[in-house]
């Protein structure tokens, strides 16, 4: 629970009948039949990782992103750091950014998903940062 799971990408589909196929995997039981939206190391989603993370204090490997909070924005928010390449808007009516915010309670870790859907074009870009809360060393 508290997992961000992908159900669908691709061409818009209706509030009556949002996904009109069976979103799981073959095989598996409900949760390990899903793919997660951001795999990381450890999570139980057997495709690559997204993140692979390792605490240099206690050696651990294996994080537990649990969904926390999540708000809407008018254009892009979450700029990458000065110098690389990134989508942007000259207006806030251009798009729309989803933040979803996980948590890993042990580490005190936020997990910082960004999704922003361009009004004029069929394209979501993404991004993602980490920020770390707790006195652990992270790499």
């Amino acid at each position: 629970r508290g997992k961000i799971s992908l159900l669908h990408w691709g061409d818009p589909v209706s509030t009556l009948n949002p996904l009109p196929y069976d979103w799981r995997v073959s095989g598996g039981d409900e949760y390990s039949s899903i793919y997660s939206d951001f795999p990381i190391y450890g999570d139980g989603d057997d495709r690559e990782p997204a993140l692979k993370l390792s605490s240099l204090t206690t050696g651990i490997t294996s994080f537990d992103f649990k969904f926390k909070d999540s708000q809407v924005f008018d254009g892009k928010i979450g700029e990458l750091p000065s110098g690389l390449p990134s989508t942007y808007t000259e207006n806030d009516d251009e798009a729309k950014t989803l933040l979803l915010k996980l948590h890993d309670e042990d580490a005190d870790l936020e997990l910082r998903l960004y999704y922003t859907v361009f009004r004029e074009f069929n394209v979501i870009a993404r991004h993602t940062e980490i920020v770390n809360n707790g006195k652990e060393v992270i790499s």
